[in-house]
């Protein structure tokens, strides 16, 4: 796979697992966490000549940008909500995907640095309300064994599914089912072997609907000298209970070839997408991937000649080298791909989206293209969001089409911290099936610093004895994965809103948050909070709003707990804002009110320090206009520093006011 960070021998990697018959081939570019399926795709390069830009195909997009308010299509984004909520263990490379036909349900997976017996583990989590809230789920046999490339996704059906890679005698791909929305899991099945699994399913209505897709980069299965790798599918017809396989799709006798995306067309057509990638333990100078597509028209049973599509350039493996030890972030690599299933102007349309190298030390910026022909042609690859910036970068691309044809990309940028250790997460869509896009959107309410102590803290994922001794790795979430992971996901829901999926890193260790993303195409270009609130006062939301919390933080130096608080909608109706928190009173076992020594809150909007402090939640809604039954805010942080802090069981007796709405005001009618 092209780009994965190298620090081990495959003879090493191999003997870390006890295992000296794996069959899938790896390079010494590989390391443990890719042989528990762990893989890295990361590239880093100096600026792209001109001859070295992609190639495409006919036609090029006239690729335009849209201002935020102005009159027409606007980007709509709800407040940022956290999924995953021990606040201990790093979370990172993350997909999700949504329901096929309800838009409350959907389930998310990422790799989870946890000590628990020296274990990385792939965790799901799913939601039915819409993505506020989410409950984990972590399979049996992953607490038994190493585990990695996490991939979801629902069956035409509505059964969700998870695929991740878990060693034995080859990397095998296990697939869970739930059929209750992700709430529980059946035990999973081994479907097939590979390196970085995707998932494919045909939601369509042609002869192959429902029919499914697991595959990935394997040994060539013929004999070989050398460097050979290919691509290999699975199918099921069963709703994912038995697999079929494999199929093999593309190859290459000299480097590596992994796929990077499976999409079904609405007439069942299989399109994989995949990268051809320089042998990284022999070609240090080839300086680019070359980015490919096969298709099958009879339901993966067989696939035609692999078509290049151009390339991606990324600088070579030799500079990637001298720069990997710096461990920064920000370096130009992925590639994603997407097909229009809903749409009648845009049905079938192709997209695909990817980070090339553009700056001195491997700053990315995002091009993207797009084919009308099935994927016979496409579109010579365009910024979609140009940065004059040298030394900004974009990468981390994801991509996803919802029902009404409009094509969503979100990614990581690091404009507002250019130094190349922070970003946030962006969004730009297009509603013209990718003629032009709006300007890009920031989606994080805080910027991720993910170089923090608790992200680099180390823990055991191997520890192998043997006759000869003992040989242990330690691993942390940030030092193996600097951008987040492999990759990150976004899916649209049924009723059309974008959920990213991301590895945030604002609270100094990666934690999976997300958010709903909505492209409105009204004339409006109203983006209050407070649009539309009726007429009336303030008045208590007692018995209709609450408090929710986000795992604290103690700074020690200053004696201080750092809360985290949310609102929650908990009653029937559409609330209004701007909303303020009230404290009647703050307090804890230590307080002695006679000598002075008692719980303070620190930064209230008002000043106060106890009752009476005042917590300001008028921008806790982002964009939106009202606040729905079952919302949940942006989290405010409360510094409160306790009378004595040993004693840290903190009580807070608070009114929440605001606004209710018009019917309740006239009395209900």
């Amino acid at each position: 796979m092209p780009g994965k960070r190298g620090i081990m021998s495959s003879q090493a990697l191999r003997r870390r697992l006890g295992n000296s018959s794996l069959e899938v081939r790896r390079t010494d570019m590989q390391r443990l966490v890719i042989t528990i399926g762990v893989a890295l795709l990361l590239a880093v390069s100096t600026g792209v000549p001109a001859a070295q830009q992609p190639l495409g195909g006919v036609g090029s997009p006239a690729v335009t940008s849209t201002p935020a308010n102005a009159a027409g299509p606007r980007i709509v984004i709800e407040p940022n909500v956290l999924v995953s909520k021990d606040g201990d263990t790093s979370h990172a490379e993350l997909y999700v995907a949504a329901h096929p036909t309800d838009p409350k349900k959907l389930i998310g997976m990422g790799t989870v640095f946890r000590d628990v017996g020296g274990k990385v583990t792939n965790e799901i989590y799913a939601t039915t309300d819409g993505g506020q809230t989410w409950t984990g789920f972590n399979p049996p046999q992953q607490l038994n064994n190493n585990s990695g490339d996490p991939w979801v996704g629902y069956s035409r059906r509505g059964t969700a599914l998870a695929v991740a890679l878990l060693p034995a005698e080859r990397l095998w791909m296990w697939v869970y089912r739930s059929e209750d929305g992700g709430m529980t899991w059946e035990d999973g099945v081994r479907a097939g072997w590979c390196d970085h699994d995707h998932l494919g399913v045909d939601l369509g209505t042609g002869p192959f609907a429902g029919r499914m897709y697991v595959g990935g980069e394997v040994s060539c299965h013929t004999p070989h000298t050398g460097r050979c790798s290919e691509v290999a599918l699975w199918r099921s017809d069963d709703d994912g209970r038995n697999w079929i396989g494999p199929v093999y799709v593309g190859k290459s006798d000299t480097t590596g070839l992994n796929v990077k995306a499976i999409n079904v067309l609405t007439d069942g057509t299989v399109a994989v997408h995949m990268t051809k990638y320089p042998a990284p333990d022999k070609d240090t100078t080839t300086p680019h991937w070359e980015h490919f597509l096969a298709a099958s028209n009879d339901g993966g049973v067989t696939f035609g000649p692999m078509r290049s599509l151009g390339l991606q350039y990324f600088g070579g493996y030799g500079t990637f080298r001298r720069l990997q030890a710096k461990v920064t972030v920000g370096q130009a690599w992925g590639y994603d791909a997407a097909v229009d299933l809903g749409s009648a102007r845009y049905r079938d349309r192709m997209y695909r989206v990817f980070s090339q190298s553009q700056g001195p030390n491997g700053e990315g910026r995002i091009f993207f293209s797009y084919s009308t022909d099935r994927g016979q042609t496409w579109t010579p690859p365009v910024e979609i969001a140009p940065e004059r910036r040298q030394e900004v970068s974009q990468f981390q691309q994801a991509i996803a089409v919802n029902k009404d044809g409009t094509v969503g990309i979100m990614w990581l940028d690091t404009r507002e911290a250019p130094g190349k250790d922070r970003w946030d997460v962006y969004f730009t869509a297009s509603v013209d099936g990718g003629e032009s896009f709006l300007s890009a959107r920031r989606v994080t309410s805080e910027v991720s610093t993910p170089f923090a102590a608790r992200n680099i803290r180390p823990v055991p994922i191997s520890v192998v004895s043997t006759d000869k001794g003992v040989n242990a790795m330690l691993y942390s979430g940030f030092s193996g994965f600097p951008d987040g992971g492999d990759y990150l996901g976004m899916a649209a829901d049924a009723d059309g809103v974008f959920h990213p999926f991301w590895a945030d890193a604002r609270s100094g260790i990666y934690q999976i948050m997300t958010s709903r993303i909505r492209v409105e195409t009204g004339e409006t270009t109203e983006t209050a909070p407070t649009s539309g609130r009726p007429e009336g006062e303030r008045l208590s939301l007692a018995g209709k709003m609450t408090l929710e919390f986000d795992p604290t933080r103690v700074d020690w130096e200053h004696g201080e707990l750092l809360i985290p608080v949310r609102l929650k909608n908990i009653s029937q109706d559409t609330l209004y804002g701007p909303f303020v928190v009230e404290l009647r009173s703050v307090e804890t076992q230590s307080d002695d009110k006679a000598s002075g020594a008692v719980t303070k809150v620190l930064n209230a909007s008002n000043g106060k320090e106890g009752k009476g402090a005042r917590f300001d939640y008028g921008g806790a809604l982002r964009d939106l206009a009202s606040f729905a039954p079952g919302g949940v805010s942006e989290a405010v942080m409360w510094r409160v520093r306790p009378a004595l802090l040993r004693n840290t069981n903190v009580t807070f007796d608070a009114d929440i006011t605001g606004f209710l709405p018009a019917k309740e005001l006239k009395g209900g009618s």
